[in-house]
């Protein structure tokens, strides 16, 4: 099983708009100096953002939006998630050319970890095998119950948005 699939059905009309909007935040967040945040959004009836949603996931709903950006030539720490969901959209914005989403195994128990409004499991970088990679050029999905990562091998932060999916999301049928 795929860990990392491309997103096949989207309109890229409704693609640029959902992009448009995002980018209008990037110069915001990148005066936080914080690096790898998770930013939760929580109006996707928001009329620049719900047509892309239908293109590309139907009617399946949407659990949260987060934005994520990674620091240059870096990673962010492999992780999964914890939450409600188990798949995620990943709409790259901004300096993704040269970027990677990544899934790893380990045999290590993970270390609970509290970050903000985020829960996650960390893994320790020393202890994983890659067994997936997937060079980001379009909207894709990532399961999030496994060990993942973005890798940003760029000279400046990369952006993404996260779409976070509901339980009854079947990859399958995407």
């Amino acid at each position: 099983m795929n860990h990392l699939n491309n997103c096949k059905h989207y309109d890229l009309i409704s693609l640029n708009d959902f992009k448009d909007y995002f980018i209008n935040f990037v110069p915001f967040y990148q005066n936080l100096k914080k690096t790898n945040m998770v930013v939760s959004i929580k109006n996707v009836e928001e009329p620049k953002i719900r047509p892309f949603l239908d293109s590309a996931i139907s009617n399946t709903n949407v659990e949260l939006i987060s934005w994520i950006h990674v620091k240059p030539n870096s990673r962010i720490s492999v992780h999964s998630d914890t939450g409600n969901w188990e798949w995620s959209l990943v709409v790259p914005l901004l300096n993704f050319e040269d970027s990677y989403a990544e899934v790893y195994k380990t045999i290590e128990e993970p270390t609970f970890t509290v970050s903000e409004e985020v829960s996650y499991f960390k893994y320790n970088s020393n202890n994983l095998e890659l067994v997936e990679q997937l060079k980001i050029t379009e909207p894709f999905f990532m399961n999030n119950r496994v060990p993942h990562t973005i890798y940003n091998a760029n000279l400046d932060f990369s952006f993404y948005i996260f779409v976070r999916l509901n339980k009854e999301f079947i990859i399958s049928n995407f």
